[in-house]
């Protein structure tokens, strides 16, 4: 990661945006992170807005409070949570009414796409607190690796990350720029309804 290519103002606004997406790791007793993505009409991404709550897990209302003062602005088209975290996302959708989906959490294709985006100047910051600066900390140790021979787990990789954080928002970044990459779900301006399980 350049920060001089990558921490650049926005080109076009929230509301001018092609999608307007969130991410959302609750991270439990790691930090909580969540993120405010616009794709532009050429498919660039500029994450708008970040929040990084270290410590105790953040409340569904805490966490929609945040998401709704920016949907307020305009409105999210999807915002895409660790789907290991299926009751919080439940939460969200039903009683708050953002636009929850569970993200992709494939981490090797994830990652890849995610450094692919910003390697080519396709993912941007604003730069600021509260806009990039915390996860352009976190970047900066954020690794994933192969797990050591003879471990058996559903990835095949793992998070190599310093104490103080577990890369939950370039977590986030990766659910966001997978999901876009993958394709979006159909989304119609009256509301997605996702079916929780």
């Amino acid at each position: 990661l350049h920060p001089q290519q990558n921490v650049l103002p926005a080109k076009f606004s929230w509301s001018q945006a092609k999608w307007r997406l969130g991410g959302y790791d609750p991270g439990g007793d790691d930090p909580t992170g969540m993120i405010a993505v616009g794709v532009s009409t050429d498919e660039r991404f500029h994450q708008f807005a970040e929040h990084c709550k270290y410590g105790n897990a953040m409340s569904a209302h805490d966490v929609a409070e945040w998401f709704l003062a920016i949907h307020k602005q305009a409105p999210f088209d999807l915002i895409f949570f660790d789907p290991s975290q299926a009751a919080m996302g439940e939460t969200l959708a039903l009683d708050y009414g953002l636009p929850m989906a569970p993200a992709n959490n494939d981490r090797v294709a994830g990652v890849s796409h995610f450094a692919w985006l910003l390697k080519n100047r396709r993912w941007t910051f604003s730069p600021g607190i509260g806009k990039s600066a915390e996860t352009l900390r976190q970047l900066g140790t954020y690794w994933k690796r192969p797990r050591k021979d003879g471990q058996q787990r559903v990835s095949p990789m793992e998070t190599s990350t310093p104490s103080w954080h577990h890369g939950d928002l370039p977590d986030c970044c990766r659910y966001v720029a997978l999901s876009v990459i993958d394709g979006l779900p159909r989304v119609n301006r009256e509301g997605l309804r996702l079916e929780f399980a």
